[in-house]
C-alpha cells in the first residue's frame, strides 16, 4: 500500500488504535492528520477496519447513571441523559404548593403555577386596586382597572329619573359630562 501524503493512515495499527480503541470519529482523525473524513473512511475500508454506524458518535457506550426521578440505575444513551426509559416518558408532577390568593394546597400542572384556579388568578390581578366609591350612586365597589369610576353598567350609562316629573330615562353619556338632565333635555 502506498503511503502518499498521509503516512499515518497507511499504518493499519495506528488507524485501528485511533478509531477503535480511542473511539475517535473519522472527522477527528481527519483534522488531526490534515485530510478529509472521506479519505479516512477510504483507508478504514482498505485496511478492513469495521466502521461504526453513522451518527453513532465516537463513544458507543456510556457508564451507568442513577435516574434523577426514581433513583434506579440505568444505561444512558448519551452524555446528557438524566432519566431511565420509564421515567423519561412519564409526565412530571410538581410538588404540592399553596395558592398565593386563597391559601389552599393544590397540585400544580406547571412547575411555575402560583394560583389554584383561574378565579384566584383573576382575584390576584384585581387586588392591586383599592375599593372606591361609585361617582353616581356613592356605593363602595372593587374597581376592575385604574380608570373605573362607576360600580356597574347601570351607573355608567346613567338610568335616572326626571327631576321635574319623576319619569325614568337613560342617558347615553354620564351626567357629569353634560350637566343636569331632564326628560325634556334628552341627549
Amino acid at each position: 500500500m502506498r503511503t502518499g501524503k498521509f503516512p499515518q493512515l497507511a499504518d493499519e495499527a495506528w488507524l485501528s488504535e485511533q478509531y477503535l480503541t480511542q473511539q475517535k470519529s473519522t472527522v477527528q482523525i481527519a483534522r488531526e492528520v490534515g485530510c478529509t473524513a472521506d479519505f479516512v473512511k477510504y483507508r478504514l475500508e482498505q485496511h478492513g477496519i469495521p466502521r461504526r454506524p453513522r451518527g453513532g458518535g465516537a463513544i458507543t457506550h456510556w457508564e451507568p447513571k442513577q435516574c434523577a426521578r426514581c433513583g434506579n440505575e440505568f444505561t444512558p444513551n448519551g452524555p446528557a441523559a438524566r432519566y431511565c426509559q420509564p421515567c423519561r416518558h412519564r409526565p412530571r408532577t410538581a410538588a404540592p404548593k399553596t395558592c398565593k390568593q386563597c391559601g389552599k394546597t393544590f397540585t400544580p400542572q406547571s412547575p411555575i403555577a402560583r394560583y389554584c384556579s383561574k378565579e384566584c388568578l383573576g382575584a390576584s390581578k384585581r387586588r392591586g386596586f383599592s375599593p372606591r366609591l361609585c361617582q353616581r350612586c356613592g356605593k363602595e365597589y372593587q374597581p376592575s382597572g385604574p380608570a373605573a369610576r362607576y360600580c356597574s353598567a347601570v351607573c355608567r350609562v346613567g338610568a335616572r329619573s326626571c327631576e321635574q316629573c319623576g319619569k325614568v330615562f337613560g342617558l347615553m353619556v354620564p351626567e357629569d359630562e353634560i350637566g343636569r338632565a331632564s326628560c325634556r333635555e334628552r341627549v
